[in-house]
């Protein structure tokens, strides 16, 4: 009946992954609701799953999840997620946000999915998708790979890459989680080293264009050095002192770690990796900076001047905000 059917969907069959069809994943509210995001996120990509629907069309499983969201309380949520992400886990678990990646995403999900079944470790790779107006959705459910180890979980707005990085993490079911840009910057063969930081004690590994040892082998314009040191220099007097490449898109987590600094995370914009940084430190949990090899890549959707500004905003946030640890 329909409580199996329920019952099912939060947590027992979900085994391969389809699209997460709803805005639940990016719910937010201004009190202690807010928590509830890592159930919703969690639940949600499950229940969308086809094994889970036995038999229910899609618009019925969304009306059920709904009413899922809609009638349980944060704690409720919180005891679905955590349950659901303990079950079926992969050893590595492969974050990459996208907004508007249409023209490069491809060769990214080719080099990462040939990068990940030559080491012979079960993995899942998750595309979100931060409310992208090109053809970016399209192009992931076209990949052969597509509903096995790729999935998709398309946000219905852009809300920033911290929303997007952290509703991939959520849904995540890796003993370790990675999260990398969509233009790999940082080679995917620069994760052993990250690894290996893992493996000696760390429990948060960071790629580093700044650390003695890191090699650039295409730099960025002058102006962007400039901004990221200049935004670095505010980043180590106010949050994370001591971390001299905070903004690094490629970075390595415990699993569980991970899924409970997004838990607790708020900022939605580029300022999310200062957080979780300063979040972890909170925690008294190791962070190893890792030097990398690092290419840059002209094409870029981040702003300069805007993305900056709000970036810093976002740093003021942090100091501000009254996290629950």
């Amino acid at each position: 009946g329909g409580a199996d059917h329920l019952r099912k969907a939060i947590g027992i069959h979900f085994l391969s992954s389809v699209d997460c069809h709803c805005g639940f994943v990016g719910w937010r509210s201004r009190n202690r609701a807010k928590r509830a995001n890592v159930g919703i996120s969690m639940t949600m990509h499950r229940l969308m799953r086809p094994e889970c629907q036995n038999g229910l069309n899609g618009d019925k499983m969304t009306a059920l999840a709904g009413g899922v969201v809609a009638g349980c309380s944060p704690g409720i949520l919180l005891l679905v997620g955590c349950y659901a992400a303990r079950m079926q886990s992969v050893d590595l678990s492969v974050i990459i946000p996208a907004y508007n990646e249409e023209r490069r995403l491809n060769p990214t999900l080719d080099e990462t999915l040939a990068f990940l079944a030559a080491r012979g470790l079960s993995h899942e790779v998750l595309v979100v998708d931060d409310g992208s107006t090109d053809g970016t959705i399209e192009l992931v459910r076209r990949h052969p790979a597509y509903g096995d180890v790729l999935h998709l979980i398309p946000l219905p707005a852009n809300r920033g890459k911290g929303a997007a990085v952290r509703s991939g993490v959520l849904a995540s079911r890796g003993e370790r989680v990675l999260f990398t840009d969509a233009d790999l910057s940082t080679p995917l063969a620069e994760l052993s080293k990250l690894e290996a930081a893992l493996s000696a004690g760390a429990e948060i590994a960071i790629a580093s264009r700044a650390k003695r040892g890191a090699r650039l082998e295409k730099r960025q314009p002058f102006y962007r050095v400039f901004m990221g040191k200049t935004f670095n220099k505010m980043v180590q007097l106010v949050a994370t002192p001591g971390i001299v490449d905070t903004q690094c898109g490629f970075k390595l987590f415990r699993g569980d770690l991970a899924r409970r600094l997004f838990t607790i995370a708020r900022i939605d914009g580029f300022g999310f990796d200062v957080e979780i940084l300063f979040l972890a430190r909170r925690l008294g949990r190791r962070i190893d900076e890792i030097p990398v090899v690092w290419i840059n890549h002209p094409y870029t959707t981040v702003h300069p001047v805007r993305d900056s500004f709000l970036t810093f905003l976002d740093l003021l946030r942090i100091r501000v905000y009254r996290y629950e640890l």
